[in-house]
């Protein structure tokens, strides 16, 4: 499980309130959307020491402002075929890893602290067949979320996984600026 500081404090402290007296399972701590905002004034340097406080007192990962962002410490620390993340960030995904990898609201994250179990249908998956290659600068994720828009109004790729296949596999990238 994984979130950022614009969410964590909430997380934690809804979970803490609710009973919580440990993390039950590895909750990574990242600092990377607060981290240059100035808010009222401040640089937000209590959540992060919040957030410290919390990895050391209820035994989380916390990655320091300014050494990771959410998406590149789950890919490099995280994702592995056969593997789940929820993150409490909107586009938490890694399939190409060969991971579920799923973004959640803040009150599915405080519920996995309370032991709680992440209970969803199993999704449909949609065979994305692919021939070609995409122009320069267009990586995987740029496919998805143009099938997304084109599919969205009628509800066709609404909580499905989308796998591609076909020959065109080949031409993409698991690394957008390769691309570029």
């Amino acid at each position: 499980m994984t979130s950022h500081d614009i969410t964590f404090v909430g997380i934690i402290q809804t979970a803490r309130a609710s009973g919580m007296t440990e993390f039950p399972i590895p909750y990574v701590l990242t600092n990377c959307h607060n981290s240059l905002c100035a808010v009222g004034g401040t640089i937000n340097e209590d959540d992060h020491v919040f957030g410290l406080t919390a990895a050391k007192k209820y035994g989380g990962i916390f990655v320091p402002p300014h050494e990771a962002v959410i998406h590149q410490y789950a890919r490099e620390e995280l994702a592995e075929v056969g593997a789940m993340i929820i993150g409490s960030d909107s586009h938490t995904r890694y399939g190409a890893l060969g991971t579920m990898a799923v973004g959640e609201g803040g009150g599915e994250l405080a519920k996995q602290l309370l032991g709680k179990t992440y209970d969803v249908k199993r999704p449909g998956v949609v065979a994305i067949y692919l021939e070609g290659a995409p122009v320069k600068g267009v990586g995987p994720q740029d496919v998805a979320l143009a099938l997304i828009g084109a599919t969205f109004k009628n509800g066709y790729v609404k909580n499905k996984v989308m796998e591609f296949v076909g020959p065109g596999v080949s031409n993409l990238s698991v690394f957008h600026l390769e691309n570029r």
